[in-house]
């Protein structure tokens, strides 16, 4: 299996940057050269690139694979895959009965992989304010 299959997208690994999730994972989208936009995944970024001008800070985004992220999750939120081979992630009504949300329907969220899926439910929950990351402020 491709490890782009395993790990959240660029595009969704700046969101969840973007929106403070902790940048803790075993595997990193990094830049391939200062300001270059070609990426790739690494398990071991590095932290500089060497050039003539001394070093330069590389550009780097936390690769969640689904276990990290579903760490970040809620109790009660599940992933699944759907019969067409995209995978749904699924935050319950029952959730939100238990903290007191006030949903009216699940909150579901879907991509190419497991990790799109639950990065996206995710995305939707903090930028929702239904979540908050540890050491986050009320």
């Amino acid at each position: 299996m491709d490890l782009t299959e395993q790990v959240v997208s660029l595009e969704l690994a700046r969101r969840l940057k973007a929106l403070g999730v902790p940048q803790e994972s075993m595997y990193w989208w990094q830049e391939d050269g200062p300001g270059n936009d070609h990426w790739a995944i690494l398990q071991f970024p590095a932290s500089t690139f060497l050039s003539t001008d001394g070093p330069v800070p590389f550009e780097k985004t936390a690769a969640h694979n689904a276990g990290e992220l579903g760490r970040l999750w809620p109790e009660l939120a599940r992933s699944y895959r759907l019969a067409d081979g995209r995978w749904q992630a699924l935050a319950p009504l029952e959730l939100a009965e238990a903290r007191g949300w006030g949903w009216r329907e699940p909150l579901r969220a879907s991509g190419e992989t497991e990790a799109d899926a639950r990065a996206a439910l995710l995305v939707q929950l903090i930028e929702g304010g239904w979540l908050r990351l540890e050491g986050e402020s009320p």
